[in-house]
């Protein structure tokens, strides 16, 4: 059996490239006899340009033409085209061989990344393919009625394609799937544990013995406000600072970490020098 594993691996993110990774390692762990061929879900030009030169052309003409018109559902629309154009053939020479597809993506979104056009045009390729489609430990992005990307990602989940959809958002997620969007009643729908929880096995790394230091995520400080929160970026900042502070008061150890994101890791840079820190508490950017 051969199964196609869909992941993020083109912008630096060591977190998207960590869900394909561990994903890969339970598919291993829980079938037999199964070869796992990693797809990127967004390719970059550099993947493309030596297959599919004419579709990134036009692709790039229609971008630009879009890129005229604000943010609403004729751009969107223009966009979708864009994006069928550039990967429809990449998706189906990518999936012609498989028997099954899994995506190892981790949000089932539509306000940012483009991720409602690509989730519906890899649906619509596995389904030219006659092939079962697995969405796998994604967060559930709300329903904005108003949002044609949103009724997009809503006929996605209704794809005779879809087979299996868990979230990692817990109860809450499953929830939110099974209220907001129009899951078919004979898909799988569950909530799974995040697949970046298996790191220690996938990946054989181990907590060292004696070893006491907490790890302090950073995030761009404006990321509630892109997907429809309200916590502003000076609420963000004065969050972080109030964590580090109460760490350095009780003197616990800390590092502060990104996965790669340069947004990310400015974020840490800013608070270091807000707070008169060293570089020392900044792990590298990966």
């Amino acid at each position: 059996m051969n199964i196609g594993i869909f992941s993020l691996e083109t912008i630096n993110n060591a977190g998207d490239e960590i869900l394909g990774e561990t994903t890969q390692w339970l598919v291993h762990q829980n079938a037999d006899k199964v070869n796992v061929r990693r797809i990127q879900f967004s390719p970059d030009k550099h993947l493309l340009i030596g297959e599919y030169p004419v579709q990134l052309f036009f692709c790039k003409i229609i971008r630009i033409f879009a890129d005229i018109f604000p943010q609403g559902n004729f751009k969107y629309k223009l966009l979708n085209a864009a994006y069928k154009i550039k990967l429809s053939r990449y998706y189906h020479d990518e999936m012609k061989q498989l028997d099954g597809v899994i995506t190892a993506i981790g949000m089932l979104k539509f306000t940012t990344q483009n991720f409602s056009y690509l989730y519906d045009l890899l649906l619509k390729e596995a389904g030219k393919l006659q092939l079962p489609v697995m969405i796998s430990a994604a967060s559930i992005a709300e329903k904005n009625d108003e949002d044609w990307r949103c009724e997009q990602l809503k006929e996605v989940v209704k794809s005779p394609s879809l087979k299996i959809i868990t979230t990692r958002d817990g109860r809450q997620g499953l929830d939110r799937l099974k209220k907001e969007y129009p899951v078919r009643s004979d898909v799988f729908c569950d909530y799974a544990g995040d697949p970046a929880l298996w790191i220690p096995d996938a990946y054989n790394v181990r907590k060292a013995a004696g070893k006491h230091c907490i790890g302090i995520n950073l995030i761009r400080s404006d990321i509630y406000l892109s997907y429809g929160g309200h916590t502003s970026e000076d609420e963000l900042m004065e969050f972080y600072e109030n964590l580090i502070s109460n760490l350095l008061q009780k003197n616990e150890p800390f590092k502060l970490f990104c996965n790669g994101i340069t947004s990310d890791y400015e974020v840490g840079k800013k608070l270091l020098q807000r707070l008169s820190l060293s570089d020392d508490y900044l792990c590298p950017k990966p």
